[in-house]
């Protein structure tokens, strides 16, 4: 990650440390292993965000097949 991702990274996670916030995942089933990614924001002790998959067929085995790195 270059200085201007750190930044960005930083940035986000304050902004989602401030106050509760719900991100809303739609069509979830069609989503990889990349689309991930931002699992990390959940993991983060100082935010305060829930995660929302909504989807069509399949959508709850999604999460659960892509590994948490």
């Amino acid at each position: 990650m270059g200085r201007r991702g750190r930044r960005v990274d930083r940035l986000l996670k304050t902004a989602l440390a401030e106050r509760p916030r719900t991100f809303l995942v739609d069509e979830a089933q069609w989503l990889n292993g990349e689309a991930f990614e931002f699992r990390y924001l959940w993991d983060e002790p100082a935010t305060q965000l829930a995660i929302i998959f909504v989807g069509g067929e399949g959508c709850h085995t999604v999460p659960r097949s892509v590994p948490m790195t």
